[in-house]
């Protein structure tokens, strides 16, 4: 009677320990591949939205500088005037209201105010700037903390510089010869700054009469991106991310670091187009 051998099926242990290795290589590579996918597609993400957000703050810049009556100014991280260039921020004033009616000078000296037959609503609450452009006269003004409308008497907070002649503003009925001029108009003092990466902007809010901060883009890396020529500002927003560096090879072989997409730069030369005052 003749035997057969049975058939052999299983894998020995040499296959078994080279079909695991090759599985766990191929882990390896598929979760390196994912790894580095994904912490690109997080990197690219936020660079394009840092860079979608530096655009439109961009062009909110160009719009409302466009609608400034003022020079502009540069202005430190407090927003208060600077010699120094390139700078933080950029202030200028946007018209708040007017043209208004001067009814009457309220005193004998200018410390007293003057009479103004409001018509709107352009109290902020805030700290504001009375424009005669008659007398050219500008300062800033306590504005009444409410919104109001009629007659509204307005006081400087300091004496205007030059000290203005004649003090007293003619009206009619208050000098025999009429006044050049009886008109006034309001202003608010306004600003774009870079802060500790973001970009800002501060103005009047007319609802609670405090200065509002709106943040218009973060990752900004320039932090003094703000110059002047004349009239003109240019704005030059870069922006990257810190938390990353170039993937590169090391002198002993290594490798070092993580990877970077490419960073923004956006430059902008705005023109002011209309100045209605003498300061800015």
């Amino acid at each position: 009677m003749k035997l057969t051998p049975k058939s052999r099926f299983g894998l020995t242990l040499i296959e078994m320990l080279l079909t695991t290795v090759l599985i766990g290589v191929l882990g390896l590579v598929l979760y390196s591949l994912l790894s580095v996918g994904t912490t690109l597609g997080a990197k690219n993400t936020a660079m394009n939205t840092s860079h979608q957000q530096a655009r439109v703050a961009l062009l909110q810049m160009t719009k409302t500088l466009h609608a400034a009556v003022s020079a502009p100014q540069l202005v430190d991280l407090n927003g208060n005037p600077t010699l120094l260039a390139p700078a933080p921020g950029i202030s200028f004033q946007l018209w708040a209201g007017g043209p208004y009616q001067i009814t009457a000078d309220t005193g004998d000296v200018w410390q007293n105010g003057v009479t103004v037959n409001v018509t709107d609503k352009p109290f902020t609450g805030a700290t504001q700037r009375l424009i005669i452009p008659g007398y050219q006269l500008e300062t800033d003004i306590n504005s009444k903390p409410s919104n109001t409308t009629g007659t509204t008497t307005l006081t400087p907070t300091a004496t205007p510089f030059p000290t203005p002649t004649p003090v007293r503003i003619s009206v009619p009925g208050a000098s025999p010869a009429p006044a050049p001029s009886i008109n006034c108009f309001l202003t608010n003092r306004c600003y774009y700054i870079v802060n500790n990466g973001a970009l800002e902007w501060h103005f009047p809010d007319p609802a609670t009469g405090l200065t509002k901060i709106v943040v218009l883009a973060t990752g900004i890396s320039s932090a003094t991106p703000f110059t002047l020529s004349g009239e003109d500002v240019t704005v030059t927003l870069a922006g990257e991310d810190s938390h990353y560096d170039n993937y590169k090879k090391q002198q002993d072989g290594s490798w070092n670091g993580k990877f970077q997409s490419t960073g923004f730069v956006l430059r902008e030369i705005i023109p002011v187009r209309s100045v209605l005052t003498t300061s800015p």
